[in-house]
């Protein structure tokens, strides 16, 4: 998913041209579909796994090792999530925002296996299914809500309420009678409107 978002970058940032008069910026909402994609993916593998699990009574007790590995993971990615949320605010992406609600993810599956790993350490072994359970409900959630905002973007939706606050800004203008039609887009952090305005003649 990272690699992903690397690659995407990469692409939005690329100067218009004659067949992307707008530019490349949609590549990050294609990226944050392909992101959300790959968390949906990973969510249903652990949730299937884990009911199969469940039902087949076939659950084995995790290594304490794992506790370990998943408290310096959650530590780590952390700073990651930090980092590319503060990013993403910064040059209002998309993509890096979706970045870091999959690190996020990531960071509630560490600790909760965690958890899981010390309780099953105690013989409670259906605890470790039951939260891989919760989890995969978790990220499935984010996954969903990333996608809906990718499909949203990607097929020009724009939010009306910041519509009818552009419409006032344009109509408080001089020489402005009255706004006949606005259409907004979004192109990551670029606005592009289409405003068609009565004026004395």
């Amino acid at each position: 998913a990272s690699l992903t978002v690397l690659i995407g970058l990469h692409f939005s940032r690329r100067p218009p041209d004659k067949n992307h008069q707008y530019g490349h910026w949609k590549s990050e909402n294609i990226v944050s579909m392909i992101t959300s994609i790959i968390m949906l993916i990973v969510s249903l593998q652990v949730l299937f796994s884990a009911f199969r699990n469940i039902l087949s009574g076939q659950i084995v007790t995790p290594s304490p090792l794992s506790a370990i590995v998943g408290i310096i993971s959650a530590i780590l990615l952390s700073f990651l999530y930090f980092h590319n949320q503060k990013l993403a605010k910064n040059v209002h992406s998309t993509a890096l925002l979706a970045a870091a609600k999959d690190n996020l993810s990531d960071i509630f599956t560490s600790i909760a296996t965690t958890l899981a790993i010390l309780a099953s350490s105690f013989h409670f072994s259906w605890l470790y299914a039951t939260v891989a359970i919760i989890i995969s409900l978790l990220i499935l959630n984010m996954a969903v809500d990333i996608f809906k905002n990718s499909v949203f973007m990607l097929s020009d939706g724009f939010d009306q309420h910041t519509l009818d606050q552009y419409r006032l800004t344009v109509n408080r203008i001089p020489g402005v009678i009255a706004v006949k039609e606005i259409r907004g887009r979004s192109y990551s952090e670029n606005i592009a409107l289409d405003i068609v305005v009565t004026m004395n003649p």
